[in-house]
């Protein structure tokens, strides 16, 4: 999730007017800035589909197990359903500012598919949760986001 120490920290830009105001950054982004943080895991015990890990004098990490992508089988309910599992489990910990990673899913899965579940999430579920950064590790990403996040602005 997070890029080494020598990346810049990029803010690309805000979106405000949502149920979660949305940030985009470059790099890395300090945990200090953040109340709980987001972790795409390939599995978790039998049954759990996400996790709250609390650990002494660290902030809370909060992991999701992420979709695979099928060009035959839609799975989009399946990201939608791990966005909204991040955000329950931040709502369970009471943190108002998340760090998510540039998708919840595993690669393969189109970006402009995963900003479009990520922003309709965001912006349609209740939460605590007021301010999201995405942190994206390539400009490329940063790129695709950014081009969502004009789009949603101007709705």
């Amino acid at each position: 999730m997070y890029a080494p120490r020598s990346r810049p920290l990029v803010l690309l830009g805000t979106l405000v007017g949502v149920a979660v105001k949305v940030r985009v950054v470059l790099g890395m982004l300090d945990e200090q800035v953040v109340d709980a943080t987001v972790h795409v895991v390939r599995a978790l015990p039998v049954g759990l589909q996400s996790r709250l890990v609390i650990t002494p004098g660290r902030r809370p990490v909060i992991e999701i197990v992420g979709p695979v992508f099928s060009a035959r089988d839609n799975r989009e309910y399946l990201l939608s359903q791990a966005y909204r599992l991040a955000l329950q489990r931040a709502d369970d910990c009471g943190a108002a500012i998340l760090a998510l990673p540039t998708q919840l899913a595993w690669a393969g899965w189109p970006m402009e598919a995963v900003t479009r579940i990520a922003m309709t999430v965001l912006s349609s579920t209740p939460t605590v949760v007021r301010e999201a950064f995405i942190v994206v590790p390539t400009v490329a990403a940063l790129e695709i986001w950014s081009e969502t996040l004009m789009r949603w602005s101007s709705h």
